[in-house]
């Protein structure tokens, strides 16, 4: 049977398929409520997107409406960030759940030891926003702090692939992660220019480097071209933070004992730029 299909059956019932997953279903009865957003976030697909999304906003509109400290929603957090830095091909997917988690969850599911400025508890999609930005910084801030060993003769391309000593397949996910939640505007300038700055005021270390390249990479067209900056009265600070990065770019390329593999994907990064950030056909 096609998950997918088997999946559709159950979506409004996903306790039957834990029920049914011999390797699911003794912690399930510990605490089902890990282990039910797992098996949504495993079955989420970008074809059945659309339905699933209304079944987890479901799922956490009717546990998490009577609990004052958000322990249902704050579970949710972790797993799908977790989920999305371990798993690249899943965190597009998981910036596109959390824009349309942070739009449509009830205002009935708040956390009364997180407050808003004006002094009431942070509900709905505010406290979501809340719990994914405190759990982006801490991560971000623990993993820039951590160097990677550089991988010693390898002719690879790929962030992905070219890092693979523990914790990077983790760190580069959480970068991709942090570029996608952006693109979905669930991530401001602010805090896009500082993570950029913070990895750029990192230059001596590779994987800072290769970081903003990945970062930029995938949101660069976004930081740079999109009208909402320029709504926003952002236009000409954007101008200047981009013109910033690319100096510190060319710097990094004409130094004689740069890291020849990152010569490369920065001198990639400035083409792919100066094409208005249009990927050429491979």
């Amino acid at each position: 049977m096609n998950p997918d299909e088997d999946f559709y059956t159950l979506s409004k019932n996903v306790v039957v398929r834990v029920l049914a997953d011999s390797d699911l279903n003794s912690t399930a009865k510990m605490d089902p409520h890990p282990v039910i957003i797992k098996v949504y976030l495993k079955y989420m697909t970008m074809k059945n997107f659309d339905e699933m999304s209304k079944d987890i906003i479901e799922f956490l509109n009717v546990n998490a409406k009577h609990e004052s400290d958000g322990t249902t929603l704050k579970i949710f957090t972790v797993l799908i960030f977790d989920k999305a830095c371990n798993d690249h091909s899943f965190t597009k997917m998981a910036a596109r759940i959390s824009r349309r988690i942070a739009e449509a969850i009830s205002r009935d599911i708040k956390d009364e030891k997180v407050r808003e400025k004006t002094g009431e508890f942070a509900c709905g999609g505010n406290l979501f926003q809340k719990y994914l930005l405190k759990h982006l910084q801490e991560e971000f801030e623990k993993g820039i702090s951590c160097d990677l060993p550089d991988p010693k003769g390898s002719t690879k391309n790929n962030s992905e692939s070219s890092n693979t000593v523990d914790g990077s397949h983790y760190w580069f996910g959480l970068v991709r992660l942090m570029a996608e939640l952006f693109k979905v505007d669930m991530l401001s300038f602010e805090i896009a220019n500082t993570i950029i700055s913070k990895l750029l005021d990192n230059h001596t270390s590779n994987k800072c480097v290769e970081s903003s390249i990945v970062f930029l990479q995938i949101a660069g067209d976004h930081l740079e071209n999109s009208s909402r900056w320029r709504q926003l009265g952002y236009g000409s600070h954007v101008e200047i933070a981009i013109k910033r990065y690319f100096h510190t770019f060319q710097s990094l390329i004409d130094k004689p004992d740069f890291d020849p593999r990152l010569r490369s994907k920065l001198q990639e990064l400035v083409l792919l730029r100066n094409s208005s950030w249009v990927k050429k056909p491979e």
